[in-house]
């Protein structure tokens, strides 16, 4: 009997240990291309993930003199994937630690559920900036009009991150059942 208990806390420990681990890896993706920008089968131009949550500015040197044009802006609607990857860390170590295991680890999987979700719908939450009325602006408007013209798709950080949320789910998930 008390082997079958030891047992069962290690393959607790394990799932814990790789719902943490994917989960790390999931976030991670921030620094990966998560948008792209299509123009029939080609990407014309791509975004990491910290790019379309936080904003992007395009920025050239040309002569001397730096152009710049804002494309995206803050979007709350892809920062929240990556809050929910942080959430579902703190309850999957919790429900590691607590006494409130169950509840933590519902809370957990629910939260990387998601996020994983969310991550493929990052192209719809992306916020295009306003152009204005300067030359580069003028000039950056093709690529702001594909955005706004569903000219967007998942980038492969998008998907790798979503993938890695929902193996992190799934593994919170099996936690659940296992005492």
């Amino acid at each position: 009997m008390a082997k079958k208990k030891s047992s069962k806390k290690l393959l607790g420990s394990i799932l814990s240990g790789v719902t943490i681990l994917f989960a790390i890896v999931a976030f991670c993706m921030i620094f990966v291309k998560s948008v792209k920008v299509m123009s029939g089968e080609n990407e014309v131009l791509s975004f990491t993930g910290a790019q379309t949550v936080f904003g992007y500015t395009w920025k050239k040197e040309v002569l001397g003199t730096t152009l710049s044009a804002k494309i995206l802006d803050f979007s709350f609607m892809n920062l929240l994937p990556y809050l929910l990857l942080i959430a579902g860390i703190l309850f999957a170590a919790l429900g590691y630690a607590g006494k409130i295991g169950f509840l933590m680890n519902i809370l957990a999987t629910a939260a990387f559920v998601v996020a994983a979700v969310f991550f493929f719908l990052a192209p719809q939450f992306v916020v295009v900036a306003e152009s204005g009325s300067s030359i580069v602006d003028s000039a950056v408007n093709s690529i702001v009009s594909a955005l706004k013209d569903d000219g967007a798709a998942v980038a492969i950080g998008g998907i790798l991150a979503s993938v890695f949320s929902a193996i992190a789910a799934v593994c919170s998930g099996l936690k659940i059942f296992v005492k």
